[in-house]
């Protein structure tokens, strides 16, 4: 619960302030989307019967939205979302990690919020490495076209430049040959 919240910092208010009017609207769609199922999982709101614990997989695409759409902030945010209302739930003895020992009960979320929050973490990086190498790419195909531009320029006057002596090789060539004619 303090990780995410760390992590995110202060550094989500400039992140949002970047955002689109609609990115900035989707952002919090996923944001109370997140808390409203994750308060349904972890509630009184509905009594799910012991070992209903896949029910938590539900939680999942919450947190692909945020890495693909918001990249870490997305997925942190979407974990932090979950997390509250998941860890006050449990706190009470109610939602779908509740069983008869508190400390098995919040020992077993603690480990699925670990897990839904890496798989958030590690899809986000991973396209944001994608993002980074399909830019570089770019600028790597750039920076070749302009050098082989270039090259050609060089190729071309290095070629006029060539063939100049030998243009006067062959003038001088044609008046040796036309003085040699004409003797």
């Amino acid at each position: 619960l303090i990780a995410p919240s760390c992590i995110l910092g202060f550094s989500l208010l400039a992140y949002l302030r970047g955002l689109s009017k609609e990115k900035a609207i989707e952002f919090f769609a996923l944001t109370l989307s997140a808390v409203f199922t994750a308060w349904i999982l972890f509630g009184n709101l509905f009594a799910f019967p012991a070992g209903t614990r896949s029910a938590a997989y539900v939680l999942f695409p919450f947190i692909m939205w945020g890495a693909l759409r918001f990249h870490l902030f997305g997925a942190l945010n979407a974990a932090l979302a979950i997390s509250i209302p998941a860890v006050i739930g449990t706190a009470h003895g109610v939602g779908i990690f509740s069983s008869d020992s508190q400390t098995e009960s919040l020992l077993q979320l603690q480990a699925f919020i670990a897990v839904l929050t890496m798989t958030g973490m590690i899809v986000a990086s991973a396209l944001y490495e994608r993002q980074q190498s399909a830019r570089y790419a770019i600028q790597t195909e750039r920076r070749i076209r302009q050098q082989n531009a270039e090259l050609q320029r060089l190729a071309e006057v290095s070629a006029h430049h060539l063939q100049e002596p030998v243009r006067r090789q062959i003038s001088y060539a044609q008046l040796l040959a036309y003085a040699i004619e004409h003797m």
